[in-house]
């Protein structure tokens, strides 16, 4: 929450609170001097302004100065050169009358400055004096910001440390500093420590209240007053980061994950890490706006130091060295850490821990706080009062939230906790809370219109409705009728005092406050101002625009205005969610920051500033896609252009595959036609889908060929064939015959029906890619097939007188008939064969053909034979005619044979040289008996044939 102000150009700002670090208010402050300085020369080093009278040491100083070496003195320096040699308190030798809030041989480091700034009314102001990024000389060693603050009317001083880099090194600690103050002549003094070791650590706050003109007591655990100077209100430097894993001296593996808490203000951090506690050798890793770093391979049994540096446009800020050690196998340690919260706040506390077992672990509160009451975290707010111990954690996270309902005080709200796991459980540890007061508001500037006088703070206010009693107006020193109190519009650190009766503009005005309830919005009270002059004349801001936008609404434009017609500057509390360049606001995310327009101010007119709550929603997104241009089949893939004014990037579809593809933004035309290509963006956690935006692309038909060669003669019979015609387009062709006689299309086959010529036509219709082809035609000649007869039933003997049907097929299928080539021998009547006599004859199997098939015959040879022919082992010699004679059927190709016949008991029965096929079965004319004879023939052309023939009465 951002504010300026101005009074002597003195501003403001609030710290969000991550507090890594104590709670912050950020102001505007005056620049000394810079660094790299060794010292501040007499010019720099003062007067400056306090602000008001304040009292040390019995003595009233309104100035005051600075030494580089860690001094504020109330008169001038001699030389700067005396002020390297740190001295105890008290003693005459000069430098006296100073402050030491840690004086020794020291220098501004580089982007390191020396600042002061006094803000608060009268009577409750209080001077800040900074010296940031300060180091040890004679070589330059860093060493931390620390400071000095003087309130008005209590003449208290606090010193207060708000970082020491390294806490392991002895000197930035005190081994040989000075820490207290001194009177005028070094007769009295309140000395803190002298080189002291262990003086002072970070955010260490100690103040030196007077008692007497001459006595100061001390208080070594004073609260924190949390103020920060900034050269720069509209980003200061980034605060200090608290590192959180692994704990100081905490035991590790190997490999570390690095935790650490938030930076206010922080556009990156970098990771440091080291074996030396000076960081001499250190690597610096940028990782950018992580939480956590992890670093792998850390050699084992050793000591390691490691930081988060913070760092923004402004300045970058260090934090205080952690150390720890690698184990090769840690143990479970719980990780004590420091919190800092203000009275009536709930502080979210997350518990951590390092090493330990595989197993789950168990957050367990050993102990409770003082002051204040710890919770159960129930999703961000408060869960179940613990109040007894131990007591398990419930949250998985380790999160329990600490309420700051009781006293203030450093440390009052710490309690203990360990975590257990299967392997056991870890060593306590303590998590401090430091609870503040309530932050108390200081008045930073009074103005007045024609009807009321505003009042500006430095914290955000409570409702002052009904309260305007409290206040007292003085005009020209009588006090006036103040009507009413309220909050400035979208202001909330101004209260506004209505007048009954309106100002002419030349008197002079004074506002006064007594003490009552008038509070900051935390609760912190306003303490008592008197007369405070209102020189400033009051100016407003007016902004009606709405700050709800939409994410692709940037860069937009502010448009407030001030009253005074001053020129406004707008800054940004967010600046994840938006940015200020100007007068517009840059967007970077989705969410709230609230925007503060501010008119600084002059001599003239008080500053003014008016806060409003930006909300940037899903930003909506249009897609700009052009009209497509008439493609042709064939063309090569081609690119789609189209933005979406998101920046996100477009994908695109294709309606019909058919016509186009798209890969990417890649379009692959697959065929003619039309299809419909359509942009779209899906949006993204900042962008809302975008409309759909939809294109024709037309894909022109492109001419085809076919390719059809002669047809081969072909013959009736032939098997279906393709045509083998081809079109360019890679489509089917089709065909048609003009003669079905002779041939038939089949299943795009050439089917023969039969002999002549057919003129075959070859097309190609097209599709939405090709056009028609042109038909090419062929002619087909068919002719007569040949064809073969085969018997497939016939006679190779035949007994004379005998009869038999013959059957033959033409491959054709046509009729077949039949004929004999000798009908002396036997004839033929239709397919019945008739043995006429003893003799070999053809019979031919034919047919005269048709249109489609030539004529066919076929011939077999049959053989007429006797009666008894082919018996030659038997025969019959009855006299009835039937096979009276032993014949022999293959005398003829025997030739001569010379037959003996020979009866069982080897006794010749018969013989005759060159047989005539005439023995009736008798010998010497005496019929034999009945039984089987023995013959031997000699052939002419078969050698010797012997076998066995029956006789059979």
């Amino acid at each position: 929450m951002n504010y300026r102000f101005t009074i002597f150009l003195a501003i403001v700002i609030l710290s969000s609170g991550a507090f890594a670090q104590p709670p912050e208010q950020v102001y505007q402050g005056t620049v000394i001097a810079t660094g790299f300085r060794q010292n501040i020369p007499l010019a720099l080093a003062g007067p400056h302004p306090i602000g008001f009278n304040f009292t040390f040491f019995g003595n009233t100083y309104s100035q005051f100065y600075v030494s580089a070496n860690g001094l504020v003195l109330f008169e001038a320096p001699s030389s700067t050169d005396l002020y390297k040699y740190e001295a105890p308190i008290p003693t005459a030798v000069i430098p006296n009358n100073y402050i030491a809030p840690f004086w020794d041989d020291l220098s501004i480091l580089d982007v390191g400055n020396v600042m002061y700034t006094t803000v608060g009314a009268s009577g409750s102001k209080k001077c800040i004096i900074q010296f940031k990024k300060m180091g040890f000389d004679p070589v330059p060693t860093p060493f931390g910001t620390f400071m000095v603050i003087l309130y008005e009317t209590s003449n208290v001083i606090q010193v207060q440390y708000r970082l020491i880099l390294d806490p392991y090194s002895p000197q930035p600690h005190g081994e040989s500093a000075t820490i207290g103050i001194e009177n005028a002549d070094g007769s009295a003094g309140a000395l803190y420590k002298y080189h002291d070791a262990n003086a002072i650590y970070s955010h260490d706050a100690i103040s030196f209240t007077p008692v007497s003109p001459t006595t100061y007591t001390i208080n070594p655990d004073a609260i924190y007053d949390g103020i920060f100077l900034t050269t720069n209100l509209a980003l200061p430097d980034p605060g200090t980061v608290d590192l959180i894993s692994p704990a100081e001296d905490a035991e590790v593996g190997a490999d570390v994950t690095f935790t650490w808490a938030a930076a206010d203000y922080a556009s990156t951090y970098y990771f440091v890490l080291d074996d030396s506690p000076d960081l001499s050798t250190a690597t610096y890793t940028d990782v950018g706006l992580n939480l956590s770093h992890t670093v792998t391979g850390l050699t084992l049994d050793k000591t390691y130091y490691w930081t988060v540096f913070s760092y923004n446009a402004t300045s970058y800020t260090w934090t205080e060295i952690s150390r720890f050690s690698t184990v090769a196998t840690p143990p479970l340690a719980v990780v004590p850490q420091t919190f800092w919260t203000e009275q009536g706040q709930d502080k979210p506390i997350k518990l951590n821990y390092t090493g330990g077992d595989a197993s789950p672990k168990t957050a367990v509160i050993t102990s409770l706080p003082a002051q204040g009451q710890l919770y159960q975290y129930d999703a961000g707010a408060r869960g179940v009062l613990i109040n007894s111990v131990p007591a398990n954690v419930t949250d998985a996270n380790m999160n329990v939230i600490y309420a700051a309902s009781g006293t203030a005080g450093n440390g009052v709200g710490n309690f203990k906790f360990k975590v257990t796991d299967a392997g056991g459980e870890s060593p306590e540890a303590t998590i401090k809370v430091n609870v503040s007061p309530p932050g108390i508001p200081n008045v930073l500037v009074t103005a007045k219109s024609s009807n009321y006088i505003e009042i500006q703070f430095d914290r955000q206010m409570a409702d002052p409705a009904g309260k305007q009693s409290q206040f007292e107006i003085k005009v020209n020193d009588i006090p006036v009728t103040i009507s009413s109190a309220t909050l400035k519009t979208g202001d909330p650190y101004t209260i506004i005092l209505s007048l009954a009766a309106p100002l002419s503009g030349s008197e002079t005005v004074k506002v006064s406050y007594t003490q009552g309830d008038v509070t900051s919005a935390v609760g912190g009270f306003l303490l008592t101002f008197t007369d405070e002059p209102v020189t400033y004349i009051a100016q407003t801001i007016t902004w009606t625009q709405s700050l709800d936008r939409t994410y692709n609404e940037s860069p937009f434009r502010l448009t407030a205005t001030a009253s005074s017609a001053l020129g406004l500057t707008y800054t940004s509390s967010n600046t994840a969610v938006a940015t200020v360049a100007g007068t517009y606001l840059n967007f970077h995310a989705l969410g709230t920051s609230e925007i503060t327009a501010r008119q600084a101010g002059n001599a003239t007119y008080a500053p003014v500033k008016y806060i409003r709550i930006l909300t940037v929603t899903k930003g909506n997104q249009t897609i700009t896609f052009g009209p497509l241009d008439v493609k042709t089949f064939g063309d090569p893939p081609f690119t789609l252009a189209a933005t979406a004014t998101s920046g996100l990037t477009v994908t695109f579809t294709s309606s019909n595959t058919a016509v186009a593809t798209v890969s990417g933004n890649t379009v692959t035309i697959t065929g003619g036609g039309t299809t419909t290509i359509t942009a779209s963006q899906a949006g993204n956690a900042w962008w809302n889908p975008a409309s759909d935006v939809p294109q024709t692309l037309t894909v022109n038909k492109v001419n085809q060929t076919i390719t059809f060669n002669a047809l081969p003669a072909k013959k009736f019979g032939d098997a279906d064939f393709s045509p083998g015609a081809t079109a360019s387009s890679g489509l089917t062709v089709t065909y048609t015959s003009d003669n079905t006689n002779v041939a038939t299309i089949v299943n795009n086959m050439i089917h023969i029906t039969g002999t002549g010529t057919a003129v075959i036509t070859a097309s190609q219709a097209g599709n939405d890619t090709y056009f028609a082809a042109p038909d090419v035609t062929q002619t087909l000649t068919v002719s007569k097939a040949t064809q073969t007869i085969t018997f497939t039933n016939y006679p190779d003997e035949i007994l004379q007188g005998k009869t038999f049907t013959l059957t033959a097929i033409a491959s054709s299928g046509l009729p077949v008939l039949f004929e004999s080539k000798n009908t002396t021998i036997a004839t033929v009547a239709g397919n019945i064969l008739t043995a006429v006599r003893k003799g070999s004859v053809q019979i031919r199997a034919y047919n005269a053909g048709d249109a489609n098939y030539e004529p066919a015959e076929a011939l077999v040879t049959v053989v007429v034979t006797s009666t008894h022919r082919d018996i030659m082992n038997l025969f019959t010699p009855n006299g009835d005619g039937i096979n009276d004679y032993w014949e022999l059927p293959e005398m003829d190709t025997w030739g001569r044979c010379d037959v003996r016949i020979f009866n069982r008991w080897g006794k010749l029965v018969f013989a005759q040289d060159n047989y005539d096929n005439l023995w009736d079965g008798t010998s010497n004319g005496n019929p034999l008996p009945e039984g089987p004879y023995y013959y031997v023939i000699e052939t002419q052309n078969s050698g010797t044939i012997k076998g066995t023939v029956n006789i059979v009465r």
